[in-house]
C-alpha cells in the first residue's frame, strides 16, 4: 500500500489515505493482472488421494507420496486431536499453544499425511547406498528429534505444497509428461 496526501469529500478537506498496491493511484484502475478464477481452483483430488511431491534439502532430494492437510481424513484427524488437547496445552481464552498446535500438526502429517517416500538412503559400510523402505516408525523418529529439524519442515513444505495444488498447475504438469 501507498499513503497518499489528497482531497477528500465535497468541502474539499485535506486527509491521508492509502491506496492498495495493485491500483494506480492516481487513475485508481488495476495495475496488477486480475485473477481468473479457474486458475485458482484447487485440485481436491490431488489433495484428497495424494501426489508424490519432492522435498528438497543442502544434501539432496527425495519424495513423498502424501495427501494434503485440507484431505478430509487429516481434517476431521486435526479437529479430533484439538478438540481432545487438555487444558495444560492451552492458553487464556481456550486456544492451543504453539507447542501444541506444532505438536498435533506433527502428529497430522505423520497419521495421515505421509504415504510414501522415495529417495531416502542410508550409507553402507562398502561405501554404497541403500534406499530405506517407507516406515512410518522411521518418520515418528525424524519428527521426534531436533536434529532432523530440517527435513521435518521440507516434508511439512511439501504437503502444503500438495494443498495449494490447483487443477491448472497439474494440467500443465500432465501437458508436459511423453506420452506412455
Amino acid at each position: 500500500c501507498a499513503v497518499y496526501l489528497g482531497l477528500i469529500g465535497w468541502r474539499a478537506g485535506v486527509a491521508w489515505f492509502t491506496v492498495p498496491a495493485h491500483l494506480n493511484p492516481r487513475t485508481m484502475q488495476r495495475t496488477a493482472e486480475m485473477l481468473e478464477l479457474k486458475s485458482a481452483a484447487l485440485d481436491l483430488e490431488a489433495i484428497s488421494n495424494g501426489k508424490w511431491e519432492t522435498v528438497y534439502h543442502d544434501k539432496g532430494q527425495f519424495e513423498i507420496f502424501a495427501v494434503g492437510l485440507r484431505s478430509p481424513d487429516a481434517r476431521k484427524y486435526h479437529e479430533r486431536l484439538q478438540r481432545m488437547a487438555p487444558n495444560s496445552d492451552r492458553v487464556k481464552g481456550g486456544d492451543l499453544t504453539r507447542d501444541a498446535s506444532f505438536r498435533i500438526l506433527k502428529d497430522v502429517v505423520i497419521e495421515k499425511c505421509v504415504k510414501d517416500w522415495r529417495g531416502i538412503t542410508e550409507k553402507l559400510e562398502d561405501g554404497t547406498f541403500k534406499e530405506i523402505p517407507f516406515d512410518k516408525d522411521i518418520l515418528k523418529q525424524l519428527f521426534a528429534h531436533q536434529k532432523w529439524e530440517v527435513v521435518v519442515s521440507g516434508i511439512i513444505n511439501a504437503i502444503s505444497a500438495i494443498d495449494n495444488t490447483t487443477e491448472e498447475a497439474e494440467a500443465e504438469v500432465a501437458g508436459n509428461l511423453p506420452a506412455s
